[in-house]
């Protein structure tokens, strides 16, 4: 007969296995009360982010529309005070000196009402390709290869119209009106103008773009999408048929408006929970890690803070040279390049090309340090000297520095005599410059001058010119200065 089981074994037995079906119920509750916490709480974070992800989006469709308003208004003023019509080389006949006083009488009335604005151009365009006003070198140079029909053809059968174009350097966004059947007002600025609208969003986790009708992005604060590209299929597949509305998907809030030029300023924000599920089903296991993960981003954050902070105080670096805080070759050419296309008739500007003389040598002959010395010395000399004047002050390659200086006056005569008597008395006040321990090391400068209008009249030439006239004073003794004669370079050109 056999022997009944032992009761200890068996209440173990019935102990572990109660044991276990406790645990498995329990990991079961928690599992499912944690996945209907989750959803629950996402629920609710995207319907409370929702009105603030599309309040955002108005926000920031409201500023672009303020923005644009304002360039029309200054068009429409244009037109009201009939700075459009006044001159027509299409169909008026009256003589060429008439229509030249026309003509610039109408210039300086279009460049009196976009002064103090941010304009890049701002003329009357004709169907011959003439122009009056404003006119960047860029947007001169599509007039020049394209024509009239450039913006013709973008106007069509419309009054008016706004389009981005990134078919020149610094992509600009235009606006056209006609004026005319055989004349169209045109003004346009920078994109960066209409990044400087949203800073505050950019300093959030939310991506904006604005885009024009062909979904090309005009200006973005993600790195992924830049100006003139096409925006990303996963953001544009948000918004089919959707406008003013916020959307979800997968872990994207976003939302879409139409703004008054015809683009779509997009805001996408990232979901307040994500929706996949596994964060759910490791919500419980993995909360220490992420409070860990969180306290650190925190503090890392605070600690990025004030690099973020001076990184916003920078804005605009690309035109400094960070050697010596001035402008480099690329703000040198937008600034000046900006100061003669707004230049009056008869202004007289003189670029002022300075450096030491024989360079190589004398670098390779005192330390960095005492270089640094001396690059720093001519900027200070150079600023004290034209202190009081109109002027503007930056180094090209070379360790060249460049002076563009304001000499114009009602008698171009006396313009010219004081720029000529001024260039010289820059000369003379590096006389006693010298660098080393106790100042022991002598140097000489060379200056060599190029004139607005007489020798150039844009950056490039201006420089080119300068450079020739300073490679001519770096080959005599001391001290040098030479004015660039346009006379001697063309004989020379032609032996």
């Amino acid at each position: 007969m056999s022997q009944p089981p032992k009761r200890s074994v068996t209440v173990r037995r019935i102990r572990s296995r109660m044991t276990f079906f406790f645990i498995l119920l329990m990991l079961v509750i928690v599992f499912t009360g944690s996945i209907l916490i989750y959803c629950h709480v996402r629920s609710s974070a995207i319907n409370n982010s929702r009105p603030q992800v599309t309040a955002l989006d108005l926000q920031m469709a409201a500023t672009i529309n303020n923005f644009t308003a304002y360039a029309e208004l200054d068009c429409t003023e244009a037109f009201r005070q009939g700075c459009i019509t006044d001159y027509d080389p299409v169909t008026s006949f009256i003589k060429d000196y008439e229509a030249q006083t026309v003509k610039t009488d109408m210039k300086n009335r279009l460049l009196s009402l976009s002064a103090g604005r941010n304009y890049n151009d701002f003329f009357v365009l004709f169907s011959d390709s003439d122009t009056v006003g404003k006119v960047s070198s860029g947007t001169s140079e599509l007039i020049s290869r394209l024509g009239y029909d450039l913006f013709s053809d973008r106007l069509g059968g419309s009054g008016d119209c706004w389009f981005y174009s990134p078919a020149v350097s610094s992509s600009k966004v235009y606006y056209v009106r006609r004026a005319t059947d055989h004349s169209l007002f045109v003004l346009s600025f920078y994109t960066e103008e209409l990044r400087t609208l949203f800073y505050d969003v950019e300093l959030s986790e939310n991506t904006y773009a604005l885009v024009n009708n062909n979904d090309v992005v005009i200006v973005s604060n993600e790195t992924g999408l830049k100006t003139g590209s096409k925006l990303s299929d996963d953001i544009n597949s948000l918004f089919v048929n959707k406008n003013g509305e916020t959307v979800v998907k997968d872990s994207l809030l976003g939302a879409s408006i139409s703004v008054d030029a015809g683009w779509r300023i997009i805001l996408v924000s990232p979901a307040p929970v994500d929706d996949l599920p596994i964060n759910g089903i490791l919500l419980i296991s993995t909360i220490f890690f992420v409070s860990i993960i969180v306290i650190c981003w925190l503090t890392g954050l605070a600690a990025a803070a004030p690099f973020r902070l001076e990184e916003i105080k920078s804005e605009g670096s690309e035109f400094t040279d960070p050697q010596t805080g001035r402008l480099n070759e690329y703000g040198l050419d937008e600034n000046i390049s900006e100061t003669l296309e707004t230049s009056l008739v008869g202004s007289t500007y003189a670029f002022i090309m300075l450096g030491v003389k024989d360079a190589d040598q004398v670098r390779s002959a005192i330390s960095a340090k005492y270089w640094d010395d001396t690059r720093t010395k001519l900027i200070e000399y150079s600023e004290s000297f034209f202190e009081g004047k109109d002027f503007l002050i930056g180094r090209t390659s070379g360790d060249r520095i460049i002076i563009f200086v304001n000499y114009s006056e009602f008698d171009i005569s006396k313009a010219h005599q004081n720029l000529k008597q001024n260039c010289t008395d820059f000369l003379n006040s590096f006389k006693d410059l010298a660098v080393g321990d106790d100042n022991s090391f002598k140097l000489h400068v060379n200056v060599g001058v190029s004139v607005y209008p007489d020798n150039a009249e844009d950056f490039d030439s201006l420089l080119e010119k300068a450079s020739k006239a300073f490679s001519e004073a770096n080959r005599a003794s001391d001290d040098s200065f030479v004015l660039y004669d346009p006379a001697k370079y063309e004989s020379e050109a032609q032996q």
